[in-house]
């Protein structure tokens, strides 16, 4: 789902922390390794930042919980981008 300018969010019901942190830096790791535009004669690499927040574990609807995911987000950006950051129990 886009959630903003350069926001997705991903939404993996039944994850436990671990587990969606496992999936997570998975796609963070398949988006730096691929390459893009190599058609276009082009050899363009990207990294990704995620914000990464739990329900119930870190919020307690919807709302807070896209506000603790997007806190996690932009502290990722903040620490040196390409990393995952983890809201720590009731809130990021």
């Amino acid at each position: 789902m886009r959630y903003g300018g350069d926001e997705y969010v991903v939404i993996l019901p039944g994850q436990e922390i671990a587990e969606a942190h496992e999936k997570v830096d998975r796609i963070r790791d398949a988006v730096a390794a691929a390459t893009y535009l190599t058609a276009q004669g082009r050899d363009i690499r990207a990294t990704a930042s995620f914000g990464l927040a739990t329900y119930p574990r870190d919020a307690r609807d919807k709302e807070a919980l896209l506000a603790a995911a997007d806190d996690c987000l932009f502290r990722s950006k903040a620490g040196g981008r390409n990393r995952v950051t983890v809201a720590g129990p009731g809130g990021a």
